[in-house]
């Protein structure tokens, strides 16, 4: 059960599971709209990208970290629904897998460790 993200297909997928995440659009203020589509979950999501900080970055191991908000989807899914979230990002980074050398952290904006970062 792994996202693998295919930058040539624009596609970002787990083929075991049926899912897909599917980026939607975004906000002029640099959010993005995501969904995770299959056949026992449709959930969507926006998000935006931060520089980690320094204690985040070794904690996290990571490049960047997506501030994912606004969560729609069963409140009984919810914990399920996060996991999964965090699964889609980390193979998708910024675009498909891009930058390939890059790892992708993601932080909820409910956490208490998202407050150490601003809204760009």
């Amino acid at each position: 059960m792994v996202f693998l993200a295919n930058n040539e297909t624009r596609q970002t997928i787990d083929v075991e599971r049926h899912f897909e995440l599917v980026p939607s659009g975004g906000s002029s203020d640099g959010d993005r709209y995501f969904e995770i589509r299959g056949k026992q979950i449709a959930v969507r999501f926006t998000g935006y990208i931060v520089t980690p900080t320094a204690y985040d970055a070794s904690t996290l191991a990571c490049d960047f970290i997506w501030i994912v908000n606004a969560v729609v989807c069963r409140p009984e899914q919810r914990t399920a629904v996060k996991e999964i979230i965090v699964e889609a990002l980390r193979a998708y980074k910024f675009a498909h897998g891009y930058p390939k050398n890059q790892r992708a952290g993601v932080i909820f904006g409910d956490d208490q460790k998202a407050t150490a970062y601003r809204h760009p």
